[in-house]
């Protein structure tokens, strides 16, 4: 009563078919006849084999701690730099914070600008300064 019924009796037993099975059976002659290939090359010069083996390893030896250890270019820094890396450090987080500070007020001085019904030929100079005024503060602090 609770036994499951196939459909295809003859296939029943068999696994289903994944990638690797087709691909096996598609190209499984290939791979043996390589493998096969490969061993009686490797069975019929052994010497040759084991000197090319060699010969790749010493050049990976030599590449590894010739070509691929290049180091990356230092850039020169001048003394100012050198010597006060925290005074320049703090001035550099004063100068943000007083630009942020004129960037809020920038902000809301153009929100109050934009919620006027409508402009005056001076509100419109005015909005048009302070967009301009901003987009220099926001090029200059990503710098």
């Amino acid at each position: 009563m609770f036994r499951k019924l196939h459909s295809n009796p003859d296939k029943a037993d068999q696994p289903p078919a994944t990638v690797f099975s087709e691909l096996r059976r598609e190209f499984g002659r290939y791979y043996h006849h390589l493998v096969n290939c490969s061993k009686a090359l490797l069975k019929k010069y052994p010497k040759v084999a084991f000197a090319a083996m060699i010969l790749l390893m010493l050049g990976s030896l030599v590449l590894s701690f010739t070509d691929f250890r290049r180091k990356p270019v230092k850039t020169q820094r001048s003394a100012s730099e050198v010597s006060m890396p925290l005074e320049n450090g703090f001035g550099e987080i004063l100068s943000k914070g007083a630009s942020l500070q004129q960037m809020i007020t920038l902000k809301q001085e153009i929100e109050i600008l934009l919620a006027k019904d409508s402009l005056s030929h001076l509100d419109s100079l005015q909005l048009s300064g302070a967009i301009d005024t901003l987009h220099q503060l926001s090029i200059r602090s990503s710098h």
